[in-house]
């Protein structure tokens, strides 16, 4: 096991989820922000118009010269190619690799290299206590549980699963709910269970995301309030 990309000290840090066309595009993005360096960037490699070694030599280059921090996702069913670009990611500064659960048999590859996040994305279909049970039988750094919610009952349920998985291990995790009109459900999970939540630089890499502004804003009240009480 890796030391984790985040701790556990009652904070919970926003990541900036970034893609776009092509490495050119993402640089025009990134560019022009000013706290290039002390954000942490998800390079959501699945969602960029090529997937060639080419093109992530490219995106991974500029983020080392710009010291821009950064974690490496790449969304794939190919368990060879996900091995090979995690990899090189990983021996190019990444900060961690997030891993879908579907590739956890790639985890042993990460020992000793770099803190590997286990994800779960479900449609709201998944029980999420059988998904914990496969997260605590690896042996990830970090754990992120993904899942669609159409109302308050099914997130208010999974809430409570997640915080008794929560005191049971040591690991960071992010609880995420996902879906149009669950942003604020997304604030709540990050004050109340969360070691890192998601956020969108512009296009949303999932639904409900707010900007890295509006999410970090929103935490630090909630936080300054429960400290308050």
């Amino acid at each position: 096991m890796n030391k984790p990309f985040v701790t556990r000290d009652g904070n919970c840090r926003v990541i900036t989820s970034v893609f776009a066309g092509t490495p050119d595009d993402l640089f025009l993005k990134i560019s022009p922000l000013r706290d290039i360096r002390e954000r942490i960037f998800e390079i959501r490699f699945d969602l960029f118009s090529y997937h060639e070694i080419r093109t992530l030599n490219e995106i991974l280059g500029y983020m080392k010269i710009r010291e821009a921090p950064f974690i490496f996702t790449y969304r794939t069913e190919d368990i060879d190619d996900a091995r090979e670009k995690y990899i090189l990611a990983a021996e190019n500064g990444a900060l961690a690799v997030d891993l879908d659960i579907a590739l956890k048999d790639l985890i042993e590859d990460f020992t000793g290299r770099v803190p590997v996040i286990l994800s779960f994305h479900g449609d709201g279909k998944w029980v999420l206590k059988n998904v914990i049970g496969m997260m605590e039988d690896s042996n990830a750094d970090s754990y992120k549980l993904a899942n669609f919610y159409e109302n308050l009952t099914g997130f208010t349920e999974d809430l409570a699963i997640i915080s008794r998985f929560r005191q049971k291990v040591e690991n960071p995790l992010s609880f995420i709910p996902m879906g149009k009109g669950n942003e604020i459900l997304r604030v709540a999970s990050a004050c109340l269970v969360s070691d890192f939540a998601y956020s969108k630089l512009d296009a949303e890499s999932a639904p409900g995301q707010l900007t890295y502004r509006e999410m970090s804003s929103l935490i630090n009240t909630c936080m300054s309030l429960r400290q308050k009480r």
